[in-house]
């Protein structure tokens, strides 16, 4: 039987090993594994790319900004289509991250939704109050290669959540509908929005201005934009957005108005911009400008 000292002796030896075992795991780990990155994405390049550009010629405001893609509301559309979520219930599908392999329950048809969104769906942005902007992959696929369209898009949901827009529009609506009956306080929400909207171009195409974008991508990005979508109708007082004639007379005079303006030459620390594949979005932290 060995001796409690040779036991000891044992012991300490084991730990040793298992310590230098670890010890050369973690750097074997760290040196094959960490080193391995998921590359960006073209999409978020193409993102950050404007981003930078924006950001280093206006004023983005103090607050983070999100800015995810994802495969757009032609999913829900697909997942209703067969039948995998309750009609009117079938959000979760927009939100797929568009560049992961989807697993688990009807992986399959979660797969093929992913893919036919990209294929079918068309240019879709929107914001939230929350500071998250949402721009859809397919939108990436029919721009292609106007990347002044989409700098115009990204400078237009900026706008939205600088200008504090849905709780803007929401006080706005309270404070004039509130002796209105149901229809004319609905018809007063369109009207707030459209003009919203109206209003988002405008602040787009000066930062654009800024960022020495050619005048003239306002009014062509609008025209890309409704033309793509084969949308060229009137505009109509249930409708959120102007039609597409008015939206365009609205930006064209701002473009003439902008035309005469001294352009603001100030620049800007454009803070950070880093990207997380596994949240599927990248991420703007703007420096703190303090007072």
């Amino acid at each position: 039987m060995p001796s409690k000292k040779l036991y000891i002796l044992y012991l300490k030896s084991m730990i040793f090993g298992i310590s230098l075992f670890y010890s050369i795991y973690v750097n074997f780990k760290k040196d094959n594994f960490s080193q391995v990155k998921i590359e960006m994405p073209e999409e978020y390049k193409s993102l950050k790319t404007i981003l930078e550009r924006l950001a280093k010629y206006n004023y983005l405001g103090n607050e983070t900004i999100y800015f995810s893609i994802n495969s757009g509301n032609y999913a829900n559309w697909l997942a209703e289509e067969i039948d995998i979520c309750d009609q009117g219930d079938c959000t979760f599908f927009k939100g797929l991250n568009p560049f992961k392999k989807q697993l688990g329950e009807k992986q399959h048809e979660k797969n093929e939704i992913v893919r036919q969104s990209y294929l079918l769906g068309n240019i879709e942005a929107s914001a939230s109050p929350n500071n998250n902007i949402f721009i859809s992959r397919a939108s990436f696929k029919v721009i292609d290669k106007r990347k002044d369209v989409l700098a115009f898009i990204v400078a237009h949901e900026l706008s939205h959540i600088l200008d504090d827009s849905s709780f803007v529009n929401s006080l706005q609506e309270s404070k004039e509908g509130f002796n209105l009956n149901k229809k004319k306080r609905e018809l007063l929400y369109y009207e707030i929005s459209r003009n919203s909207e109206m209003d988002a171009d405008k602040k787009a195409c000066l930062i654009l201005f800024n960022a020495n974008y050619p005048l003239k991508t306002c009014t062509e990005s609008i025209k890309f934009v409704y033309k793509e979508s084969g949308d060229g109708q009137e505009t109509k007082k249930d409708s959120t957005h102007p039609g597409f004639i008015e939206r365009i007379d609205s930006i064209d005079q701002y473009e003439k108005d902008l035309s005469i303006k001294m352009k603001n030459e100030q620049t800007f620390d454009i803070g950070s911009i880093s990207y997380d594949p596994e949240m599927n979005f990248i991420k703007y932290e703007p420096k703190k400008i303090e007072g």
